[in-house]
């Protein structure tokens, strides 16, 4: 029933010496030698900024998001990103009027013309 633990303390004595044993080369070697380990860790950053700067690059984007994002199958957006922010001032502002209790004439107005605008943009939207 002990073995188990035995063998495992074993190895685990072992694999630790062998770390040891090889921290303690480096070690030495990298106090006669200073000058090679120095240029060894230049060279290895030099290399990984190179793999990171080419490589490992991601691609630009050939076209920005808002002009490509695909709001439903049929649809895209609006021309440039000032139609949709001119799309949500007027959403926002026709909810004030919704929330009002009772309209008056000019709020009734205004919300058909704030509608129709809605309508002349989301004419937009829909592909030819």
């Amino acid at each position: 029933m002990n073995k188990p633990k035995i063998y495992l303390a074993a190895a685990r004595t072992g694999f630790a010496m062998f770390f040891f044993r090889a921290t303690a080369y480096l070690k030495s070697r990298s106090e006669s030698h200073p000058n090679f380990f120095f240029a060894v860790m230049v060279l290895a950053m030099a290399f990984s900024a190179l793999l990171s700067f080419t490589v490992l690059r991601q691609p630009t984007l050939s076209k920005p998001m808002l002009t490509t994002l695909q709001t439903a199958p049929g649809l895209k957006l609006p021309a440039g990103p000032a139609a949709l922010i001119e799309v949500m001032a007027l959403q926002a502002e026709l909810k004030t009027f919704l929330d009002k209790k009772i309209p008056d004439a000019q709020d009734s107005l205004r919300m058909e013309e704030i509608l129709d605008r809605i309508q002349q943009l989301n004419s937009k939207l829909i592909r030819p």
